[in-house]
C-alpha cells in the first residue's frame, strides 16, 4: 500500500510539474486556424505568403505564429492584405495563475499564445 501511494506522489509531481514548465496554450491550444479567404473575390487565385492557395473562396489551416500575406489575383489586378499573428491575453491571464510565469515566457517565446486576426482579409 506504502509503494502505491509513493508512486500516485510521483505521478501527480510529475504531471504538475510538466504543466507548470509548460505553457498553458503550448499544451491545449491549437497551432493553427481556419480562415476563409476570397469571399469578396470569388473565383480569384489566392496567394498566402506567395504561395498559391487555390481559387476563392477558400478555407485554410494557417500558423497562428506568423503573420501571413494574402494576394488575390483578380482579372483587374492584384489586391493584398495581411493576417496580424498577436498575443491573446486570455492565454498570458492563464499562464500567470496556472505556471507562475513558466508558462507565459514558453508560450511568448514559441509564440503559441497568439492568435490570427484575419478581419478585413
Amino acid at each position: 500500500m506504502k509503494a502505491l501511494s509513493s508512486r500516485l506522489v510521483v505521478l501527480v509531481a510529475s504531471v504538475s510539474l510538466f504543466f507548470a514548465a509548460t505553457g498553458c496554450a503550448t499544451v491545449f491550444k491549437s497551432k493553427t486556424t481556419p480562415v476563409t479567404l476570397g469571399a469578396s473575390f470569388p473565383g480569384s487565385e489566392v496567394l498566402v505568403d506567395g504561395v498559391s492557395a487555390g481559387k476563392a473562396p477558400v478555407t485554410l489551416a494557417l500558423s497562428n505564429k506568423t503573420d501571413h500575406t494574402v494576394t488575390y489575383r483578380t482579372e483587374s489586378g492584384e489586391k493584398g492584405c495581411t493576417i496580424h499573428s498577436k498575443a491573446s491575453m486570455g492565454w498570458i491571464v492563464a499562464d500567470i495563475f496556472l505556471t507562475v510565469l513558466v508558462g507565459l515566457i514558453v508560450d511568448v517565446a514559441t509564440k503559441n499564445a497568439n492568435n490570427l486576426e484575419p478581419q478585413g482579409c
